[in-house]
């Protein structure tokens, strides 16, 4: 990253796996948990682009009185996972479209979008080759009566 964000430090969050990530200066990293490219550049007015990461407010992170994380029990849990309701603390916390969750929901959550896109890739292959058949039975129909 090439580009000091005014020194401060922005909380972000993987669009992929949910990971935190502490965006220091613009430009194009990579995610450390998944790898996946993400961009953050100051444009006019003070405001940012970003493509492959989403902000996450502060507010987010203030840890929850007398709540515990799930996966560390000495640490005081800074919210609750959107899907299965466990406590988590701020360094377990994994966002996905401004929500809170825990690694193993996101981890599940991540199979389902997998088998979600197999399903439309599929579909979207039936289609194709119906379209294709449909043509094929034209072109032998059209072909079949020309000769006659």
């Amino acid at each position: 990253m090439n580009e000091n964000l005014q020194g401060i430090v922005w909380r972000w969050a993987c669009d992929i796996c949910g990971q935190l990530l502490d965006v220091r200066a613009a430009g194009t990293s990579l995610c450390p948990s998944c790898g996946c490219p993400y961009t953050v550049e100051p444009r006019a007015r003070g405001e940012l682009f970003s493509s492959g990461v989403s902000a996450v407010p502060l507010s987010q992170f203030a840890p929850l009185p007398g709540s515990a994380c799930a996966g560390h029990p000495e640490a005081p849990a800074a919210g609750a996972c959107e899907r299965c309701g466990d406590f988590v603390c701020a360094g377990c916390s994994r966002f996905r479209q401004g929500r809170r969750y825990c690694p193993a929901c996101v981890r599940t959550l991540r199979g389902q979008g997998a088998a979600e896109n197999r399903r439309k890739s599929m579909t979207v292959l039936y289609i194709v080759g119906a379209l294709y058949l449909l043509y094929f039975l034209v072109m032998l129909l059209a072909g079949a009566f020309s000769g006659r």
